[in-house]
């Protein structure tokens, strides 16, 4: 660019952190550590948000970046241009993630790939795999179209567009939200937390400047309504009659799951926002904060790490309270890998020629591993899975609680 870059904005790692260490919580719990009652239930269901936040963190990390650089027209063409190609980074991220996935699981499972050739078809196809990266792939290669709309002053055409198709996709199977395996995150739907956070990004500067009497008020309303939210969601749960008429499934993405995630990150950001001048000096927070500067490394590692120590954890024969040391040393394993990414290089002008060589050698090296070893994994035993019909509930019967689908075995694997 030939303007210099705003400086960077803490807060906003210190956020995405958050919601990496939610994450990598609950992914442990779905990967079946065992962290006995009560911890399971609050760390794998009620304090779960790691997924909105995430969508939500990064469309307002959009919003306050690029927004800003749209204003003169060399720089927008910059801009756009970078955006385009970052699609195409995180597309080979995705790949390699989902190959080395592929590869590797049976080592750590010992549960055997029927077809390596026809799995490498099918997450070439979009037909394996899943998780947040396509549809935050999606989401950068329309934000030039978002940001195109924001600087023109078409912020609420963008806001109703985004909230209609949310409704429109509320509709059922007639709304289509991507290939399968964006069955969980269909595009139709999660669209509205990254559009959030990139309308939440214009006003971010202008919220720095509020006084801080008119902050606390609005972050005491925030917490008021997640409160609310919350209460509805788990009344169940609780023994008690839900005071908001809302259904929450994040299968697919429900309006109160969606205002829940919503009440959820904002309680958080506001509340932080208030105690930053002390926050930002702490341990824990240079903690959080290193985790949310390298997102993208996180989110690929954590799948991994969460994994592993599941496994571990289960071999070992460990349960209970004593697991919450296995979770806190998977966050430790993460922070000293990001840890190797602190040192950055000279700044260079960003043009593809000139991209950063590790990331293209990481992604070229994971296409040629993979092709060599697809014979050599053969070797490994292979025998078909295991199927069992799909469980139907009886149109009397109610769906199950969250609790009662953290708690659940067959459902923890699942969402593994």
């Amino acid at each position: 660019m030939s303007s210099p870059a705003p400086l960077r904005d803490s807060r906003i790692d210190f956020w995405r952190g958050l919601c990496l260490v939610d994450m990598v919580l609950v992914h442990l719990v779905y990967q079946g550590l065992s962290l006995g009652q009560p911890l399971t239930a609050i760390l794998g269901e009620y304090t779960r948000f790691a997924a909105g936040g995430f969508v939500f963190i990064s469309g307002l990390s959009v919003g306050v970046v690029f927004l800003p650089r749209t204003g003169e027209p060399t720089q927008r063409r910059q801009t756009y241009r970078w955006m385009l190609q970052r699609v195409g980074f995180l597309l080979g991220v995705h790949w390699a993630a989902e190959f080395s996935y592929l590869l590797l699981y049976p080592l750590v499972t010992g549960m055997p790939v029927a077809s390596y050739r026809a799995a490498l078809g099918e997450i070439l196809l979009f037909q394996r795999g899943g998780g947040l990266l396509p549809l935050y792939m999606v989401m950068i290669a329309l934000s030039p179209l978002f940001l195109e709309l924001v600087r023109r002053g078409r912020g609420g055409v963008l806001a109703l567009a985004s909230g209609g198709l949310f409704a429109w996709g509320q509709l059922g199977e007639n709304a289509w939200g991507g290939p399968t395996i964006q069955n969980e995150f269909r595009w139709v739907l999660w669209q509205l937390l990254f559009v959030a956070g990139l309308l939440w990004g214009r006003v971010l500067p202008a919220w720095s400047g509020l006084p801080r009497g008119l902050k606390a008020r609005l972050a005491l309303l925030a917490v008021s309504g997640w409160a609310l939210l919350w209460t509805s969601a788990y009344a169940k749960d609780l023994g008690l009659a839900a005071p908001l008429p809302l259904v929450f499934w994040k299968t697919p993405l429900s309006t109160g799951e969606a205002l829940k995630y919503l009440a959820a990150v904002a309680s958080l950001m506001l509340v932080s926002d208030l105690a930053w001048p002390r926050l930002r000096h702490s341990r824990l927070t240079a903690f959080v904060t290193r985790l949310g500067r390298h997102g993208l490394l996180m989110y690929v590692a954590h799948v991994w790490v969460a994994l592993f120590l599941a496994r571990w954890a289960a071999r070992a024969r460990l349960v209970g309270a004593i697991n919450t040391l296995v979770a806190l040393g998977g966050l430790g394993m993460l922070w000293a890998l990001a840890g190797l990414f602190e040192r950055e290089s000279p700044p260079r002008p960003r043009t593809w020629t000139h991209r950063p060589s590790w990331r293209l050698t990481v992604v070229g090296s994971a296409l040629v591993l993979l092709i060599l070893v697809l014979d050599a994994a053969r070797l490994l035993p292979v025998t078909p899975p295991a199927t069992s019909a799909p469980l139907a509930l009886e149109s009397d019967e109610e769906p199950p609680t969250p609790l009662e689908e953290v708690l659940g075995e067959e459902q923890a694997m699942d969402e593994g």
